[in-house]
């Protein structure tokens, strides 16, 4: 089986998620399967993070700069199906959330995103727009749909007019590299950042319903209502320019002190970050799966998350989850996580049990037996011809 990838949908630094779903997923492959070939298709920013080193994997790389989007779009609904046909791609896997035009093979649609309609205008207006028209289509092309979670194959449902039985839920996976270091290692690399163990973590891009301020107001509320002042640390990229605006509300609440912004940070440094805190929280209310709750678990850091989306979903029994609005009730969590030695060995425990359900290997192996369902139903129901998205009542 010949297997295509269409990679354009990601920017490296910028594409947060989809980059290390695709990327950890892409290497996957290459450790599980020597049987199958696979032509990733690239772009002139991407390409170096996807060569795999390996005889069945090759690239073509496309001339489009993928920040160009409109220019992007064309090429991934009008070339790239020429070029994997020309390359005779048996199943062409499409992450993106939109699957190309008029491919002369069998199409898996990758779906890990819903911002569109959860958070439109962050999303902006044409792209919108785009995904409004073409998520639906494209799953109506499709042979078969990955969605991450369970919780966003029942938001993309929602959406679209197909059959659930065309969706199948992958999970994505942590890292080999999460795991706890040696306490040296992490006091050193603590200590460079001014850091000490015994913090507050929250990691994740700064983005509003990414909740960072809910931590803020979770720090004042343990502050003056329990008498405990741990700091908050926050790590992650600042896109939108929100860490002014964070930074009033620590001060306004009295708590400026004991937040810290670290913004983003080197991979390496991550695990270090992860161990040396007491606790983990997520209070983000859209997820469409959450990697970062995996990253502490593995490296033993006991998580409190929401309550939202697909956060229960993934923390399963290994963490708290909260109503991330509810400040007080977050901070509650916090505190017994904070106070209650015997419940943090547990959480410990839990999660590092529960890290171990989500493995790229796994992610790999249930997203190959994907691949060769599709180019099964594919090969029984085509007639050769390309087929292209056909007008359908709107869901």
């Amino acid at each position: 089986m010949h297997i295509g990838i269409n990679t354009l949908s990601v920017i490296p630094g910028l594409t947060g998620g989809g980059e290390t779903y695709l990327v950890g997923l892409a290497r996957a492959l290459a450790d599980l399967d020597t049987v199958n070939r696979y032509t990733l298709f690239t772009g002139p920013e991407n390409q170096k993070m996807f060569e795999m080193g390996r005889t069945n994997f090759e690239y073509v790389r496309m001339p489009v700069s993928q920040r160009r989007r409109i220019r992007r779009v064309l090429y991934e609904h009008w070339s790239l199906p020429r070029l994997a046909a020309a390359r005779s791609v048996d199943v062409l896997y499409c992450p993106g959330n939109a699957a190309s035009n008029g491919a002369r093979c069998a199409v898996v649609l990758g779906v890990q995103s819903m911002h569109y309609r959860f958070v439109p205008a962050e999303v902006g207006r044409l792209r919108t727009l785009y995904f409004s028209r073409l998520v639906p289509r494209s799953a109506r092309r499709a042979d078969l749909v990955i969605a991450v979670s369970e919780d966003i194959k029942r938001t993309f449902l929602q959406a679209v007019d197909i059959p659930a039985s065309k969706v199948r839920v992958v999970y994505e996976g942590a890292e080999d590299s999460f795991r706890r270091p040696p306490d040296q290692e992490i006091e050193r690399e603590l200590a460079r950042e001014g850091l000490a163990p015994g913090y507050m973590l929250f990691v994740s891009t700064l983005k509003p319903y990414k909740n960072a301020d809910k931590l803020i107001r979770a720090t004042a509320w343990l502050k003056d209502k329990r008498g405990v002042a741990p700091q908050a640390v926050i790590v992650g990229r600042d896109p939108l320019g929100l860490q002014t605006e964070l930074t009033s509300l620590a001060r306004s609440l009295g708590v400026e002190d004991q937040v810290r912004f670290l913004g983003g940070v080197p991979h390496n440094l991550l695990p270090s970050l992860y161990a040396g805190a007491t606790v983990f929280v997520y209070p983000s209310s859209i997820e469409t799966f959450g990697l970062p709750i995996l990253e502490a678990m593995a490296c033993g850091t006991p998580v409190v998350g929401s309550d939202r989306t697909s956060v229960p979903e993934v923390v399963g029994d290994a963490g708290l989850c909260v109503n991330p609005d509810d400040v007080p009730a977050l901070a509650g969590a916090i505190y017994k996580v904070l106070s209650d030695n015997a419940l943090r060995d547990a959480l410990r425990r839990k999660g590092y049990e529960r890290v171990k359900q989500f493995t790229w290997e796994r992610a790999a192996r249930a997203t190959l037996e994907v691949f060769e369902e599709a180019h099964a139903i594919w090969r029984g129901t085509s007639a050769g011809h390309p087929r292209r998205f056909h007008e359908a009542s709107p869901s």
